[in-house]
């Protein structure tokens, strides 16, 4: 559900920055998605909020600090790509997350890999570059992503720095299970908004309102911001760790044929054979890792 609920991020989160600005966006659907479970608790299970006494320094130290230097780095790098073709391979550096969780499993979570780990990660990426390539119709080389990242180095390094961080957060989520609560994202979305809102002030970053707008950022708080995120570190803390990554690379793929619904596009043949080779990929990266005796 996580997946397919990030899925709807892409679209709406361009539909809104048009009108918004990309940290005003972001800020608000997080300010909103982390007050409504805590409005909730409030009303009905103030119980939760005992928890809060409980959490370890550790945890939040690391969960808390990864998870909002996730957000922010991942939507300095939208605000500051200067074309639309930046904007693709930002994401394309941001959808490295699934393999770099498989590769600090091993050091953080004690997995050991395979050979076939290596050509399961290539499939993969190589399925998502071609659904990318494929939709927004750009000449995507590595020749173009090396000359746009020597003209416009920041926003590469900081869709790294989402990508990494990310991983970071997943894997020790799943470490650290027993000492979070059902408070713990809402609590790390509503600081991740402040940050951002302070950018989009710091950006003076200007706000174009409609019923359409209030709709769409009401959409992206409760789905793709809030229950998504939800969702996600309920799958790390009490799934299998592998098998929730190796499903986590179709999320770009679902966010592709996502924005072509919602943004009117056809989807080409290329975007069905780039879900075979992400699908192929997967089972592959799934099959290539096994937890330490």
């Amino acid at each position: 559900m996580a997946v397919v609920f990030w899925s709807l991020s892409i679209p709406l989160s361009r539909s809104l920055t048009e009108k918004l600005g990309s940290f005003h966006t972001a800020g608000l659907a997080c300010l909103i998605g982390g007050s409504l479970p805590v409005l909730y608790y409030l009303a009905v299970h103030r119980s939760q909020f005992r928890t809060l006494l409980k959490f370890s320094p550790k945890y939040l130290w690391i969960c808390g600090s990864t998870f909002i230097l996730y957000l922010v780095s991942l939507y300095i790098a939208i605000g500051m790509a200067a074309t639309r073709q930046q904007i693709v391979e930002v994401g394309l550096i941001n959808y490295l997350w699934p393999t770099f969780i498989l590769v600090f499993s091993i050091p953080i979570l004690k997995y050991r890999a395979t050979p076939w780990l290596a050509l399961g990660i290539m499939i993969s990426l190589s399925g998502i570059v071609m659904a990318d390539a494929s939709m927004n119709k750009e000449d995507f080389s590595l020749q173009n992503l090396t000359d746009n990242i020597g003209n416009n180095f920041l926003p590469y390094f900081f869709a790294l720095v989402a990508a990494i961080t990310w991983s970071i957060y997943s894997n020790f989520a799943s470490l650290y299970a027993g000492l979070s609560s059902k408070l713990t994202i809402p609590l790390f979305l509503f600081a991740s908004g402040i940050v951002l809102e302070i950018l989009s002030f710091s950006f003076h970053e200007k706000a174009a309102w409609d019923m359409t707008t209030s709709i769409e950022l009401l959409v992206l708080a409760v789905f793709p911001c809030v229950l998504a995120y939800i969702f996600w570190d309920m799958a790390m803390r009490k799934g299998n760790v592998i098998l929730v990554t190796s499903f986590s690379y179709l999320t770009p793929l679902f966010s592709v044929i996502a924005t072509g619904i919602y943004l009117g596009v056809t989807l080409v043949t290329g975007v069905w054979i780039a879900c075979a080779l992400v699908i192929a990929g997967a089972v592959i990266c799934n099959f290539s890792m096994k937890k330490k005796a």
